[in-house]
Parts: C-alpha cells; structure tokens; sequence
C-alpha cells in the first residue's frame, strides 16, 4: 500500500513539473518561474492601496507648532507664535499614529430592569473593555485621591530615610 502512494505522488510531482517543461501551442512552456513571481510596480501599487503615504515616504499634512521657555524654564506649547520671545517652529505631521488609539467605548444607558430586577444596558458586548470613563462631576474626587496617594508615598519615602540615618 505505502509503495501504491509513493508512485502516486511520484506521478503528481511529475505532472506538475512537466506544466514547466511541456510547450504549448504557442511553443512556450505552459508555466514558467515569472508567472509566480510578482512585478515590482504589482508590489508597489499592491502597497500603496494598504499601507498610508506617509509610511512610503509621501508628505503628510504638516502643522506648524512652536514651543518656548517661559520665566520659570517650563516648556510652553502653542499653535501661534508669541511675540516677546523667540519660540522654536516644530512641524507636526497629524495623520502620525492616528489609527493607534483605541475605539471610544459605546455609551451605555440602562434601561428599565427585566423581569428578574437587573438593569439591562444599550450597547453591551461581549467583547472585554479597552478602558474606562470617568463622569466629570468625579474628576475633583480623582485628583484628591491622587494627592492623597502622594502625600502617603512621600511620608513613607521620610520614614525610611529617618530609618536609614
């Protein structure tokens, strides 16, 4: 049986190679190795419709945005040039990692509960959430607990430096 397959592939591989070898009507082979290989300008047009034009080299829109030190030494950024000091013109392509930012979240309304007392949300899915929203009433909040996390971590950092003296 296992010799039956071997001379049936044998045969296979054969035929094949024969579709390279064998000319047909016009007296060229029916196959060649170019009809498998792809054309440089097929490649290149192929890249163009996938890949961005600025990734290829091409000019992306570019905006105009100047930074300056202020009194304090703490960078300053703007998209208008100041007129008492001298700013730094920065050319900023925007079309630049555009497509990296993650979807927004579907905004979810509850709706009136089901029969078994659990809300039921628009827009749910199964798929697991990138990240999360804050209601802006809770941002003051956000930032307090912030502080807060700070001013513990700094008196951690005293006591250890007392405890290292």
């Amino acid at each position: 049986m296992g010799l039956v397959i071997k001379f049936f592939a044998f045969l296979l591989v054969l035929g094949l190679a024969g579709l390279f070898v064998l000319k047909g009507p016009d007296g060229q082979p029916f196959f060649s190795l170019d009809d498998f290989i792809p054309s440089r300008s097929t490649l290149t047009s192929s890249l163009e419709q996938v890949i961005p034009e600025q990734v290829l080299g091409g000019e992306g829109d570019k905006t105009a945005v100047y930074r300056w030190k202020d009194a304090n030494g703490h960078w300053q950024f703007s998209d208008a040039a100041p007129s008492n000091t001298n700013a730094e013109q920065i050319l900023v392509d925007t079309h630049l990692n555009s497509d990296i930012a993650p979807p927004a979240p579907v905004a979810r309304t509850p709706e009136p509960s089901n029969r078994s007392g659990q809300a039921i949300f628009i827009g749910e899915s199964n798929k697991p959430s990138i990240g999360t929203t804050v209601s802006p009433d809770k941002i003051g909040q956000l930032i307090d607990d912030a502080n807060n996390v700070q001013n513990l971590l700094d008196n951690r950092d005293q006591q250890l430096q007392e405890a290292l003296k």
